[in-house]
This record gives C-alpha cells, structure tokens and sequence, in this order.
C-alpha cells in the first residue's frame, strides 16, 4: 500500500483488528442455481411444470451472472479500475425477474378474462336475439 499507511497501522494496531477485507468471489453455478430456486416466487399451474419452469429460469440466471461477472473482469483488465459485482446483486436480479413476472401474469390473466366475457357476450347476443 503506502509508507503512510504502513506508519499508520504501526502506531494505530486497533486499525487493522477493526477492519474487514472484502473478498467478492466468483460463486459456482451450481450455488447460484440453487440460491436463484430457493428465490424465485411464481406460480404456473401444477407443480412439475413450475418446477421445471424455475429450473430452467434459475439456470438462465446463473449464466447471466456469470458472464456480468466475466465482463466486469473484461472491463477491470482493460480501464486498470476495480469494479464489483457482488451476490445482492445476483438476488436484486432474481428479485427483478419476480416483479416482472408478475406483472406479465397479471397482464396475461386480465386478457384471458377479457377474452372471455367478450365471448360470453357474443354467445349471449347471437342466441337469445
């Protein structure tokens, strides 16, 4: 590091008993395969297909985050700058996937129900006239 830092550690030891190193690992896929299925939160129809479904999602996850992860290496190597990518990101992301889906969902569900009291009216309309 530096001279003074060297000189500050000397005369303040309490500095470096207090003080935490922040490591930001890269996490194996098959860690972030598992943290993205305990967090996703969706519901699809029967279980097997959810299930399936979250696996999938949860494997589309972790590529994603590993090739952030690759780029922000990219990125660090060539601008000599460190850059971070930690796990909240990884769950902010999951977290985001949620929202999204379902909004998707509810945007599905409305369809589906507006499509189905138009046919209930026409059917209503072309037999009872």
């Amino acid at each position: 590091m530096g001279s003074k830092l060297r000189e500050y550690a000397r005369n303040y030891p309490s500095i470096i008993n207090y003080s935490t190193l922040i490591y930001f690992n890269e996490w194996p896929e098959t860690a972030l395969v598992e943290v993205a299925k305990y967090y996703l939160d969706f519901n699809i129809g029967s279980i097997e297909e959810t299930d399936t479904m979250k696996i999938d999602i949860a494997d589309v996850l972790a590529q994603i985050h590993q090739s952030i992860f690759q780029m922000v290496n990219k990125v660090e190597r060539e601008t000599k700058r460190k850059a971070y990518f930690t796990s909240s990101n990884f769950i902010t992301l999951i977290k985001t996937f949620n929202h999204y889906m379902r909004i998707k969902q509810d945007f599905i569900k409305n369809n589906i129900l507006k499509y189905k009291s138009g046919l209930v009216y026409k059917y209503i309309i072309f037999n009872f006239n």
